[in-house]
Formats: structure tokens, C-alpha cells, sequence
């Protein structure tokens, strides 16, 4: 059993609005300052976590408010740019990473990342030592993601000591066939950081419940409303509305799927009694 702590935080931070007319290094440095401040909130929600034991953190899209400030300015495709940074290297990743050294536990983040001219919407999972053990770039992008972003390519599964973890971000939850690769893979648990449910809230529950429970899998979705920790049986263990700050927590067990019973015809004909193997062999 493993203790995982989802964190929802509703934009409460109010960091200094930009001052544009700024010469370009000023204005770079006032971003920083900016994302600093954005991410504050989800710090300290962290620590809280951490003082109570926690295994695994679990942070929203856009954790340190770059895409919901720079996503929207078309006229200044220049404050994206200032606002995204290497993974690892830059500030956000250094200061998630200190946190896993604090907590002696996995933490997941999900912010913009530049490698060379391109610019991804990346989830880094960092390990306990503060090291970056996987990356994930989303690779379903909304329109206005479309025109300043680059799609990832690659739908990684992390092998780590507390389970087999995959990742997607926020519109790769409308595509079914993300999650099932992830399964497909050896997914134990999917950590979905998200913007929105994409849907009003009964659709919203019934996507995420069947995702997880078609799957097999775990399902952790940290938003900024409907925060929710899911079970392979399809429950919603815990979630949350509209809080603006809060922290989801429950106990779970990676790798630990519905059995059948023995003397049921489908297991005796199989020789299976995991439904989650026979979920996806039997597709």
C-alpha cells in the first residue's frame, strides 16, 4: 500500500502583474518572479502533505501559471518563451525536486519545457532523491495549444519502486486509446494534471471512472476543480468540487487488480483470474 496526495489548487495565488513595457531582461526576470509566486500556494499544500506521509504528490497542468497567463497573448508569443524552461535546469524543476528530497517521495509536475526552439507542456515525475525519472510531453493539444506548443510523440510507462506509472495531460483524456496504451504498457497508476474536466461534471465523473476502470488502472487527476483519485473498480475514492485549495488523500495498491472467481467459466476457460490481464489479451 502506498499513500498518494493529489493537490488542487484553483489559481488562488495573485503574483504581480507583468510590466510589458519592461526591457527584455527585465521583463524575463519578472516572470520568474511570477511563476515563483504562482506555484507558492501548491508548495505550501505540498508541505502539509509531506508533514502527514505521504508517497506520491500529484500537481495540476500548468502548476506554475505560465500557460494561463502566456497561452492566450498570440500578440506576445515572446512570454511563453521566457516562461518555459528546461527539465531539468530551471527553477520550477528545482524547486519540485526539492521537494521530493524533503518528502522522501515522488513528485509529479506539469509546466511548459523548452529544448531548443520548441516549447512542450510537460509532466516531470521526480524521485525521491530530486532526480527527474520520467518526462512526458502532451500529445493531444487543443487549438489554441496548436499554435504555440509541440505535440509529444511518445506515451511512456515509468517503472519506479512504488509502481508502474504513466502519465497524460488534460485534453488527452478526451482520446481513449491514450489510457489503454498506457495500459497496454504495464501502467499501475496514470497521473492525469488537467485544466478542466472538458465536460459538465456527470460527464466529467462517468469519462474518468470508465478510463479507469476500462483500464484497470489507477487514475489520479489534479485540476483546479474536480481533483479526483480513482480506483481499477471504476470508484471515485475521493474528489472534490470546487475548493480552491485542498489536498486529495488516499491509501492504494498498484498492481493489485479485480480477481474473478476461480470457479467462474471465463477464469476456468482462461486459466486467468485477473480481469485485468483478460481486459486486455482478450480485446
Amino acid at each position: 500500500m502506498i499513500t498518494v496526495s493529489v493537490l488542487q489548487d484553483h489559481y488562488t495565488a495573485q503574483p504581480e502583474p507583468l510590466d510589458e513595457t519592461l526591457p527584455t531582461e527585465d521583463l524575463r526576470r519578472q516572470c520568474q518572479r511570477f511563476l515563483a509566486a504562482s506555484l507558492a500556494p501548491q508548495v505550501d499544500l505540498a508541505r502539509q502533505a509531506i508533514r502527514a506521509g505521504t508517497d506520491l504528490l500529484v500537481l495540476r497542468e500548468d502548476c506554475n501559471g505560465a500557460g494561463n497567463l502566456a497561452l492566450p497573448r498570440l500578440d506576445r508569443p515572446d512570454l511563453l518563451e521566457m516562461m518555459s524552461e528546461p527539465i531539468p535546469g530551471g527553477p520550477t524543476s528545482d524547486c519540485l525536486g526539492g521537494l521530493a528530497r524533503e518528502g522522501n517521495c515522488f513528485v509529479m509536475g506539469c509546466f511548459m519545457e523548452k529544448q531548443g526552439d520548441c516549447l512542450y507542456n510537460t509532466a516531470a515525475l521526480f524521485d525521491p532523491h530530486g532526480k527527474v525519472v520520467g518526462k512526458y510531453r502532451k500529445t493531444h493539444l487543443p487549438p489554441i495549444e496548436q499554435l504555440m506548443v509541440t505535440p509529444g510523440s511518445e506515451l511512456p510507462v515509468f517503472q519506479t519502486e512504488i509502481g508502474r506509472i504513466g502519465m497524460m495531460i488534460c485534453y488527452d483524456m478526451m482520446t481513449p486509446e491514450v489510457m489503454r496504451c498506457l495500459a497496454l504498457k504495464g501502467a499501475d497508476m496514470v497521473l492525469w494534471p488537467s485544466l478542466g474536466y472538458g465536460w459538465w461534471d456527470e460527464a466529467g465523473d462517468f469519462t474518468v471512472r470508465s478510463r479507469a476502470h476500462d483500464n484497470q488502472v489507477y487514475l489520479l487527476g489534479a485540476l483546479p476543480t474536480n481533483s479526483c483519485i480513482v480506483n481499477p473498480y471504476g470508484d471515485l475514492v475521493v474528489s472534490a468540487r470546487n475548493d480552491r485549495l485542498g489536498i486529495l488523500r488516499a491509501e492504494i495498491e498498484p498492481g493489485v487488480d479485480p480477481l474473478q472467481d476461480p470457479y467462474h467459466h471465463n477464469t476456468y476457460m482462461t486459466q486467468t483470474p485477473s480481469l485485468r490481464e483478460r481486459h486486455l489479451f482478450e480485446r
